[in-house]
């Protein structure tokens, strides 16, 4: 990943927290789902791990592509 596509999603990520915040619970999962996030939690550590892959229809509408 290189530069632009890093400054790409730092400068989405508002969006993304308030779509989140946002998101009826009962909608959340399809929400990370789409997303590309995956939450592991690590119950003996008490620990939540967070990862995002962005999809790829994130990057495409950054560069004008259908």
């Amino acid at each position: 990943m290189g530069e632009i596509e890093i400054k790409a999603i730092v400068g989405k990520l508002p969006e993304i927290a308030l779509v989140l915040q946002g998101a009826d619970p009962g909608d959340k999962p399809e929400v990370f789902r789409q997303l590309g996030v995956k939450l592991i939690y690590h119950p003996a550590r008490r620990i939540a791990k967070a990862e995002m892959r962005a999809p790829d229809w994130y990057f495409d509408s950054d560069r004008g592509e259908t």
